[in-house]
């Protein structure tokens, strides 16, 4: 078949199954679900789920902070609160109200237990009573009332395991309650809430990206080419790979989450460089013998820069997919279809470009902006590196020992919304929670006992271990039977605050048992001692002290339980969601190490078949661990700590970086077999694809750097810390990988074809 009839042909497939792609578009959704985030085939993750099918679940409930403009003690912001509370008690979805105007403590009457209530709303010549009351009840302050005694903090429990529709739908008819009210405060904090704010925010971040991106590329391109054609394709060729990227998930039934919301920048920015390396090179070979038919052209393009282009996409694929061997979902679909999608981008470039320039006869000049500033700027540093080869090692050798200190000074650690920035209407919700109640990270213990965790015997040492709770590990709001035992010996000894605790006779322990017996369906017990009863349940809130901090609270807290109650707790759980989101970081050095591992075995082999040298392989890599050495030692002096988005930076950066090194080894080793000079095929080199590095590497850089417009701290640190790596492996291919090569063939030791 004529090249130019089956240019047409691939042309209409190529169309055909865009359209295709676009309108399956319609369909993609877009999701922030924690519990993806969960480390997937993991024991705890095995007993959390167990867990929640027993009791219930630590993440199905919504926080609403409520300020006043003074005090809490005003008539008219707690009728407001009495109101809402009522109204918010016939949402559908939910299932129950804390509401502090509803609090209340037991007394023992003539006719059995009566309620009393903390608060009077509509006796305000009570105020002052009930003001000097509650700051006395120190499971209040702190909890439900602020210390201030200037905001209030309403619980929702609402339907587990909601839909986004409907928790979406609850969330709205929850704020249009509360919205009623002239609140001088209002902040939320809670899964239904987080999930609503992080998906419009993803939405909204994933529109700038692709501007930025898009406006970007099309900079890049205008300076380098001037040419319509050279601007317009290399745009078509990224969003068509991009549309078929987003199509795959889409059918796959992958939502965009936010992590994927780097998945258009890393395309536009990764997949025009091909497009780049091709029309640089195409634009040369005219230069050099305008007399070629543009058919003879694409052929020496094609043969020039083709082995080139397909080994850094596999090198670039290889280092997203590597992101596969992690055990968090999100992560793992975002290696693979980034993988995915780097691989189409060279496939349809490939695909699209030389028919398109074939049939529409395209010639054009080579790039407008590095004609002289680029070239001549490389022909400076050329010599300037040869002239200073110990200046380099000197320099380079600094770095070096300055980053493996700094590697020393990595901690792993996390935090539940450390992807918020600190003037984030979410982050100052969070915040204003953390320091005024209780905090908003759940607390959730589970031990297992050899016999029923609320004999007489055990409510001693478990009272031991609520004070330790509370005063030694944070936990506020703590809620277990043991409050409820102590409740009922208040209200029946007059319902002093001094009579709320657990009775050192065995006699009246076995009485408070027995009533806890009588009122266990009133009082929820099922929800805090498994059917069997071998299991003790404890609840509660603490501050986000960070995932190191709280590990290390665990296991002294582990200790003291094995201390405390001998062999009679068989087995201690801290479980919940936030415990199963830290131990993400458990795995990152693992997933890092044995990710990278994996880009550098496959980018060895794929090098070691093409080049046939060992040496070749080990300069290649040599120059490519380096900036990742750097860039880890920066994490180290900048005080960063290794978390989820940080740990992806490296395998992220690797399998990027390589490709100018790779198509600065290519070039060279065309140009070793046609010289016996080095030095002049090391030249040869930095003039021919010293220039295209540079301006892949500018587009790239560009790029990532848009990514600090992000409001998700992940991503800004990952548009930061790659664009940095970036910066300092071209540093390295322009200055020390040119004196490697020189030191390691100056006897002529040429590489293989």
């Amino acid at each position: 078949m004529p090249f130019k009839k089956l240019s047409y042909v691939v042309l209409i497939g190529v169309l055909f199954l865009t359209v295709l792609s676009a309108i399956s578009l319609k369909n993609l959704s877009f999701n922030y679900d924690f519990e993806r985030f969960f480390p997937q085939e993991d024991p705890d993750l095995d007993y959390y789920l167990k867990h929640r099918e027993t009791f219930a679940s630590d993440n199905d409930f919504l926080l609403i902070a409520l300020g006043a403009k003074q005090s809490i003690f005003s008539v008219d912001f707690l009728k407001s609160i009495d109101t809402l509370h009522k109204s918010l008690h016939k949402l559908e979805d939910v299932e129950s109200v804390f509401s502090p105007t509803q609090a209340f403590r037991l007394i023992q009457g003539p006719f059995g237990p009566v309620k009393v209530k903390y608060i009077h709303p509509n006796t305000p010549e009570r105020f002052k009573e009930d003001s000097l009351q509650l700051q006395n009840e120190k499971h209040l302050i702190g909890s439900f009332f602020s210390k201030e005694l200037d905001a209030v903090l309403l619980m929702v429990q609402h339907t587990p395991y909601l839909s986004k529709i409907r928790s979406d739908k609850l969330l709205t008819s929850i704020e249009a309650e509360v919205n009623r009210f002239s609140f001088h405060k209002v902040y939320y904090s809670g899964k239904i809430h987080g999930q609503f704010y992080f998906i419009k925010k993803i939405q909204g971040q994933m529109a700038i990206f692709m501007t930025t991106s898009l406006l970007l590329v099309i900079l890049f391109l205008f300076l380098s080419f001037r040419h319509v054609f050279a601007i317009v394709i290399p745009l078509c060729i990224v969003l068509i790979s991009l549309c078929w990227t987003l199509s795959l998930m889409q059918l796959n039934g992958e939502a965009i989450d936010v992590i994927a919301t780097l998945l258009p920048t890393i395309l536009f920015v990764v997949g025009i460089s091909d497009a780049v390396h091709f029309l640089t090179r195409y634009a040369d070979v005219l230069k050099q013998d305008n007399t070629l038919s543009i058919l003879d052209a694409l052929k020496i393009t094609i043969k020039d820069v083709g082995w080139a282009t397909l080994l850094t996409s596999l090198t670039t694929a290889m280092g997203f997919a590597s992101l596969m061997s992690a055990q968090i979902l999100p992560v793992k679909a975002f290696g693979l279809y980034t993988a995915i999608g780097v691989c189409l981008a060279f496939m349809i470039t490939y695909v699209l470009l030389p028919p398109l320039i074939y049939i529409y006869q395209i010639k054009f000049s080579t790039m407008s902006l590095n004609q002289k500033g680029i070239i001549e700027g490389l022909d400076r540093l050329f010599l300037y590196v040869f002239r200073h080869p110990k200046l380099v090692f000197l320099c380079f050798g600094g770095m070096l020992l300055l980053s493996i200190l700094g590697i020393g000074k990595i901690e792993v650690n996390n935090f539940l919304l450390e992807d918020l920035k600190e003037n984030d209407p979410l982050m100052k919700g969070y915040s204003y929670i953390e320091e005024a109640f209780c905090g908003a990270r759940p607390f959730e213990l589970a031990l297992h006992f050899n016999s029923d965790p609320l004999e007489q015997s055990n409510l001693l040492p478990l009272e031991q271990l609520h004070q330790y709770l509370t005063k030694d590990y944070g936990v506020k709001a703590l809620v277990s039977p043991l409050v409820f035992l102590k409740q009922i010996h208040r209200s029946t000894h007059g319902g002093g605050l001094n009579q709320e605790k657990i009775p050192s006779k065995v006699s009246e322990r076995e009485k408070l048992l027995a009533i806890l017996k009588k009122q266990q369906k009133r009082l929820g017990l099922s929800q805090f001692l498994d059917a069997e009863h071998n299991v003790l349940r404890l609840v509660g809130k603490t501050a986000d002290f960070g995932g190191k901090h709280t590990d290390q609270k665990d296991l002294q807290l582990t200790k003291f339980i094995k201390e405390l109650f001998k062999d009679k707790v068989t087995e201690v759980h801290p479980t919940g969601m936030a415990k199963l989101i830290d131990k993400n970081n458990t795995y990152l050095v693992q997933n890092m190490v044995l990710g990278l591992s994996i880009s550098f075995v496959l980018v060895s082999v794929l090098m070691a078949f093409l080049y046939r040298s060992f040496k070749m392989v080990f300069i290649a890599l040599l120059a490519n661990v380096l900036p990742l050495i750097f860039i880890a030692g920066c994490i180290g002096w900048m005080g960063m700590y290794l978390n989820v988005s940080i740990s992806i930076i490296f395998t992220i950066a690797f399998g990027i970086a390589v490709d100018d090194t790779i198509h600065f080894l290519a070039k060279f080793k065309s140009a070793v077999n046609k010289t016996d000079n080095i030095l002049l095929a090391l030249k040869q080199t930095y003039r021919t694809t010293g220039k295209a590095i540079v301006v892949t590497s500018l587009i790239l850089l560009g790029g990532f750097l848009t990514l600090v417009l992000a409001s998700f701290n992940s991503i800004m640190n990952i548009g930061i810390l790659v664009s940095l790596t970036l910066f300092l492996a071209v540093l390295v291919d322009l200055t020390l990988l040119p004196l490697l090569l020189y030191l390691g063939y100056r006897n002529r030791e040429t590489p293989s074809v």
